[in-house]
C-alpha cells in the first residue's frame, strides 16, 4: 500500500499528514493503457492535423506494445482524436453574415505568403478565393477550359 503525503498550509505553517486510506478500487490496467494512449494520440492529432487517425494509431501501437487494447478501445480512441480535432476548428456559420465575418477573421494565406481571400462582399454575398498572381496567370492564357459553366450561366458564353 502506498503512503500519501498531504501538505496543508494553515496560518503560514506547513502541516504534513500521512494518509494510508484509499477509498477507491484499483483501476484496471486496460483502462489505464487506453487512457494513456488516448491522451497521447489526442495531442498528436491536434499537432499533426494532416495525418490520418489510423496512421497515428498504427504508429503508436508499434511504439508501445499495448496487448490489453482491443478493437472497442481503438474505436473509442479514434472518436477521442476526432473530437480533439473538432475543438480546434471554428464553428460553422449559420447565417450568411456570420460566414462573411468568419472568413474575414481567418487570415488565409498560400504557402508563399500571399493573401488567399480576394473578395469578401457581404452586400452581394460574393466570396472569391484566389490570389493576384493566379489571376495574372489566368489573364495571360489564350484559352480557358471550364467545366460545368452551363449549369450556372444561362446564355451565351463570354468570349474575350
Amino acid at each position: 500500500m502506498e503512503t500519501l503525503l498531504v501538505f496543508i498550509v494553515a496560518d503560514r505553517k506547513f502541516i504534513v499528514e500521512k494518509c494510508n486510506d484509499h477509498n477507491h478500487e484499483n483501476v484496471d490496467e486496460k483502462v489505464l493503457n487506453r487512457q494513456k494512449m488516448s491522451n497521447s494520440l489526442k495531442r498528436k492529432a491536434m499537432t499533426d492535423i494532416s495525418s490520418r487517425p489510423a496512421k497515428l494509431i498504427c504508429t503508436e501501437l508499434k511504439k508501445d506494445d499495448m496487448e490489453t487494447l482491443d478493437s472497442n478501445d481503438l474505436v473509442l480512441i479514434r472518436h477521442n482524436m476526432h473530437r480533439a480535432r473538432l475543438s480546434i476548428h471554428p464553428v460553422l456559420p449559420k447565417k450568411l453574415k456570420e460566414a462573411h465575418e468568419s472568413v474575414e477573421k481567418i487570415n488565409i494565406q498560400t504557402n508563399i505568403g500571399e493573401k488567399f481571400l480576394l473578395v469578401n462582399d457581404a452586400e452581394s454575398n460574393i466570396i472569391v478565393f484566389s490570389t493576384v498572381s493566379n489571376l495574372e496567370v489566368l489573364c495571360k492564357c489564350e484559352k480557358i477550359f471550364v467545366d460545368g459553366i452551363n449549369t450556372f450561366f444561362q446564355g451565351e458564353p463570354i468570349r474575350t
